[in-house]
């Protein structure tokens, strides 16, 4: 839940749908309610203005709908910042909004404070410098006030979680898009969507990354990086792995399956994809039985 001031200056709360209860919605096809969701988010503010159903009565009407919705959504993205810089005493709105903007375009991306000051600093309408400790304290806000997500790094062979490194998402999928201004990639989007899903379960998120060691043709030992999206710890156990694809090319399949396999054998795969047959078909023939291969929308209804 995150609260914002609306038309009138008021705060108001609010509390996104997650996109499994937003599907279950009594009219239309699954695809329309997706993509619905993926405009908007999972506001019911936004999509009470005219559901989703009605649109298909008319082109004025959605072409109405929609345009109504957007500055709806934009204005509530507004009233989060603004309430997020006034309950916090955070004055300086412009180095705020460019900590807004350098978050949302690194969605999904291993983020340290320093990472992001970096790019904070070459951002070309950069002001004043950034320190660690603002940065730290922004990133630790946003999650306190409920617009974001902090999903640790978690080494499965040591164990342990990765200390200053993590991945943020935004609490809804619509306030990113109106937070950043531009459309997130694909694969961003579905990751956010995935993690807004399990967060709203409560489970006990991480995403992976660990060091193996292989040898390559000159018979040297050298150190390969492996990532797994989402994994679910239990007492120290990965029991679950999620990986996101959006292409059937061969050797990004390999590259998720061996990842997900250095887990164990009791570790649940997972592998989320486009709701494209052809893909799904490629995936499969690549993929050994105990992973399991679906498309976003079947991930979220199933």
């Amino acid at each position: 839940m995150f609260r914002y001031y609306d038309e009138y200056n008021q705060a108001q709360s609010c509390q996104p749908l997650s996109i499994s209860d937003f599907l279950r919605q009594p009219y239309g096809e699954l695809s329309g309610w997706f993509n619905e969701y993926v405009k908007y988010g999972g506001l019911s503010e936004v999509h009470d203005i005219v559901p989703y159903y009605e649109l298909q009565e008319g082109t004025k009407l959605a072409e109405f709908a929609e345009s109504e919705k957007v500055k709806l959504l934009n204005r509530i993205a507004d009233g989060a910042f603004e309430y997020y810089c006034d309950i916090n005493n955070l004055y300086n709105r412009k180095d705020v909004r460019r900590f807004f903007k350098a978050l949302a375009k690194n969605t999904d991306d291993i983020i340290s404070p320093y990472k992001l000051k970096v790019d904070l600093s070459t951002d070309e309408s950069a002001g004043s410098a950034l320190r660690d400790y603002t940065v730290k304290k922004y990133l630790e806000l946003l999650c306190l006030n409920g617009l974001a997500y902090r999903v640790p790094i978690y080494d499965p062979k040591a164990g342990k979680q990765k200390l200053n490194m993590s991945k943020y998402y935004f609490a809804d999928v619509g306030l990113a898009k109106a937070f950043k201004g531009v459309k997130l990639g694909r694969k961003q989007l579905y990751l956010s969507l995935i993690c807004n899903e399990l967060m709203s379960h409560e489970y006990p998120l991480f995403s992976a990354l660990y060091a193996t060691s292989e040898r390559g043709e000159d018979k040297k030992t050298h150190r390969v990086t492996k990532s797994v999206d989402f994994i679910v710890v239990d007492n120290n156990t990965v029991v679950q792995a999620i990986q996101v694809l959006i292409t059937d090319k061969v050797n990004e399949i390999k590259e998720a399956y061996h990842a997900m396999k250095l887990l164990g054998p009791d570790c649940r795969k997972t592998i989320v994809t486009m709701p494209d047959e052809k893909i799904l078909t490629n995936i499969r023939l690549h993929c050994p039985e105990d992973v399991n291969i679906v498309d976003i929308i079947t991930f979220f209804v199933a």
